[in-house]
């Protein structure tokens, strides 16, 4: 599909009637990704505007995305933005195209003029709707389990969990005790993905109740299954001994079994978990280097099986233990380029808003290492493309689940641009970023951002406002004991304090001497030593 798609959209000008763009683990991102110099015209039905409008702009389509991500960002979910994710989706498409326009408008007329006289309309009253017909069969408790995966897949594991719980209550007074343990797996990989540690303790509940079931009804793969799924969460848990041991007694099983589909997949489950501990977990020398080439083993088996996502996450994997370790080589940095594009690009297939957010905002900041190492400005500017895409799938996200993540990869833009000379850009999301944190109460990344903000700051009044800030936060250090402990901590707290107090006392120096001095003395006063 994903060939035939590419090949349609460089070869031919395409017309779009009728399309939501919605389908974005699928369809949607092969044409938002595919360069083409081809033409691309857009028929958006809108039955409020009789006369038909032409918008031309890549700079409008941007607009519109942004517009609704910001509603996004809001607290709103896509149920109450009107064609908020069609927006959204086709946007990106329009947004990436190098001569596209959108025709907005009752476009009736020219549905007509395209669908032959004799041809039969189905009345919209008979129409049942996209629904396939094996639904039909299904029963009450699968039909929770199919919800709650779809949930799951979108993000909102609040919904998909209380299905689960809901699909649990109901089989308690069912007989197919096999079933019961697939409910019981299920809602303890939902709480595992639910990352906290009260959350853990729930997973693990959950899938050492399910091992037991599938152990009594000899079901021996799914016995497999969550036994790795406790792996995964002993892991997160941080008891990498306990974990490890679990892999150790499994490795029998997977040297008598090796031959099928399910066999392979479990293979890499347990390198992908093992490069996890050893290269992730566990932060020594020795570690890290054993892991890679197990990572490295693993992505290859999982790219001849096909395995799409566990590939991807393998990959994204194997980047990350790459780069704890890559220092200033740029071998060792292009190598952690190759393994995260190429995670990003098999989670672009799939869907995974997540983790392509996550694998942009990693290639940001590699991109600006490398430009820091090289000095070559398309790097910077490359990092700059990296945090504007990763901030775009972010919006794809529930409310609940992108702020603090937003505004992490706005400070990052904004650092990015600033560097690149283009200040007048990066102040205003810097600002809004400041004063978002300032409402979150986290004083130490707004500390942070007004650093960079200094930098970007024109006006002598606001130079000296910031500074003013800067100093306040600080200032309550001396006294706060939740900010000596996070000193004592966090000693990452220490440096980056040190040098936000010096950035703001050299910036305001000629501007404001008393000031500069408060600040100076307050840096040598909280941290001398």
């Amino acid at each position: 599909m994903r060939r035939v798609l590419t090949h349609v959209c460089r070869e031919f000008d395409m017309i779009y009637l009728g399309y939501s763009g919605c389908d974005s683990f699928s369809v949607q991102p092969v044409l938002r990704d595919v360069a083409t110099d081809h033409t691309t015209l857009w028929l958006w039905y809108d039955e409020s505007r009789e006369k038909v409008v032409l918008d031309t702009s890549s700079r409008f389509y941007e607009d519109e995305q942004k517009r609704v991500g910001e509603m996004v960002f809001e607290g709103k979910s896509f149920a109450e933005i009107p064609r908020g994710m069609e927006t959204l989706s086709t946007c990106e498409i329009l947004s990436g195209r190098q001569c596209a326009f959108r025709f907005r408008g009752n476009i009736t007329r020219i549905m007509h003029a395209v669908v032959p006289e004799n041809t039969t309309i189905i009345p919209e009253s008979c129409v049942k709707g996209p629904i396939p017909s094996w639904i039909d069969d299904l029963s009450l408790v699968d039909a929770m389990r199919c919800a709650a995966r779809l949930y799951s897949i979108s993000g909102r594991l609040d919904q998909s969990i209380a299905l689960i719980e809901e699909a649990k209550v109901h089989t308690d007074t069912a007989i197919e005790s096999r079933q019961k343990g697939l409910i019981l797996k299920e809602l303890g990989t939902q709480y595992a993905h639910a990352g906290t540690s009260s959350n853990y303790e729930k997973a693990l509940l959950h899938l050492e109740a399910s091992k037991a079931i599938f152990n009594n009804c000899g079901d021996y793969e799914n016995l497999l299954c969550a036994q790795l799924d406790i792996v995964d969460v002993l892991h997160h848990m941080r008891h990498f001994d306990e974990a490890e041991q679990i892999l150790q007694i499994l490795q029998d099983v997977f040297e008598l079994r090796d031959d099928d589909t399910f066999a392979l997949k479990a293979k890499v489950r347990k390198g992908l978990l093992k490069g996890l501990i050893l290269g992730i977990g566990r932060k020594d020398k020795f570690s890290n280097e054993a892991s890679i080439p197990i990572l490295e083993e693993t992505a290859q088996l999982a790219a001849e099986s096909g395995f799409v996502r566990l590939h991807a996450a393998v990959l994204n994997t194997s980047g990350l233990v790459k780069y704890q370790s890559a220092g200033d080589s740029v071998e060792h940095l292009l190598s952690v380029v190759r393994d995260i594009d190429t995670a990003l690009r098999l989670n672009i297939y799939i869907g995974d808003a997540r983790s392509c957010f996550q694998q942009l905002r990693i290639l940001g900041l590699v991109h600006m290492e490398l430009f820091h190492l090289q000095n070559k400005p398309e790097l910077l500017e490359q990092a700059i493309q990296n945090f504007q895409r990763g901030e775009k799938f972010l919006f794809r996200l529930t409310h609940s689940r992108i702020v603090i993540e937003l505004l992490e990869v706005r400070f990052r833009l904004g650092g990015a641009l600033n560097l690149a000379g283009r200040a007048e850009e990066a102040e205003p999301i810097l600002l809004y970023v400041q004063e978002e944190q300032f409402r979150l109460g986290d004083w130490y990344n707004e500390a942070r951002t007004l650093e960079l903000l200094l930098k970007t700051t024109k006006k002598t009044n606001d130079l000296i406002e910031r500074c003013e800030r800067v100093k306040v936060i600080y200032e309550d250090a001396r006294t706060n004991e939740a900010k000596k402990k996070r000193f004592q901590l966090q000693p990452i707290t220490l440096t980056n304090g040190r040098s936000i107090l010096l950035t703001a006392a050299n910036l305001v120096k000629g501007k404001n001497q008393q000031l500069a001095t408060e600040l100076q003395l307050l840096q040598e006063d909280l941290f001398s030593d």
